[in-house]
């Protein structure tokens, strides 16, 4: 292979390694980032802790409810007995009967409210608790094929390491020094491939002495507008 060829192979390789270490960050960061799951356990957290409430608040009703009916059945008795003869008595136990049935009528109405809600905590609780279970499931399939990307990039970059290895050793220290330097000032792509007479990269347009010379691959020359390698591929 020419100068120019193992140079280019080395930025080929180099190029493949740094793809890859960028997509293993954005691996690892997806199989870190849990905020969608924990935004929905929390929701379901939040939706059985309203159950909790509303079973507590229909007790408590209920409880009313039933002393509030133990009241009437104890004022019914006191009226219908006849252990009260006083008139203006029974009239008192008249009054409160009626008073204790109508805010029984309000007890049950807010017993009947209780209910409901407590049905729709219920309801809630369970789209709540079905939806963390679709996102673990989809949780679980993502992060088992990242895992599986992740350990084939490693593996990948193991062999590009080797190769790369290989390709320093063919290529010259001079050569090596200048790559390095602009990768350092340019990054990524310093070697252009000239392309229709012009660098690939800027556009600048190659000397035809230059695209000759640059041709053979043995003679390092580089454009004269973004200082890279110019390479004819």
């Amino acid at each position: 292979m020419s100068r120019l060829s193992n140079l280019n192979r080395l930025q080929v390789i180099d190029l493949k390694i740094k793809s890859n270490q960028n997509r293993l960050v954005e691996i690892d960061a997806i199989l870190a980032d849990s905020t969608e799951l924990t935004r929905l356990r929390k929701n379901s957290t939040t939706a059985e802790e309203k159950i909790t409430a509303a079973r507590s608040n229909l007790r408590r009703i209920e409880q009313d409810v039933t002393m509030q009916r133990q009241k009437i059945a104890s004022s019914e008795h006191k009226l219908y007995s006849g252990t009260v003869k006083n008139p203006k008595e029974l009239e008192d136990i008249q009054n409160e009967l009626a008073s204790l049935k109508r805010y029984l009528v309000t007890l049950e109405d807010k017993q009947l409210e209780s209910m409901i809600s407590l049905d729709e905590a219920e309801n809630h609780y369970a789209s709540c608790s079905e939806a963390v279970e679709i996102e673990e499931i989809k949780t679980h399939a993502s992060h088992s094929r990242l895992l599986q990307e992740k350990s084939e990039l490693e593996k990948d970059l193991e062999k590009l390491a080797i190769e790369k290895e290989a390709s320093l050793a063919v290529v010259q220290a001079s050569d090596i020094e200048l790559y390095n330097d602009l990768q350092k000032r340019l990054g990524g792509n310093v070697i252009s491939t000239i392309s229709n007479g012009s660098c690939g990269i800027c556009g600048m347009v190659v000397a035809g002495s230059t695209l000759q010379s640059v041709r053979t691959g043995n003679e390092i020359h580089r454009c004269s507008q973004c200082s890279r390698i110019l390479y004819a591929g």
